[in-house]
């Protein structure tokens, strides 16, 4: 049980954007699915 968005300081991995802000096909699937849920 390790902490993705609040990482140590540790470990920049954890500090990182989410998938979602990467560029990449998976953005616009992410980007989909946050359109879908925030209506």
């Amino acid at each position: 049980m390790r902490p993705v968005e609040k990482g140590p300081v540790g470990s920049p991995s954890d500090e990182r954007p989410k998938p979602e802000d990467k560029p990449g096909p998976k953005s616009i699937l992410s980007r989909r699915f946050t359109t879908l849920r925030s209506k």
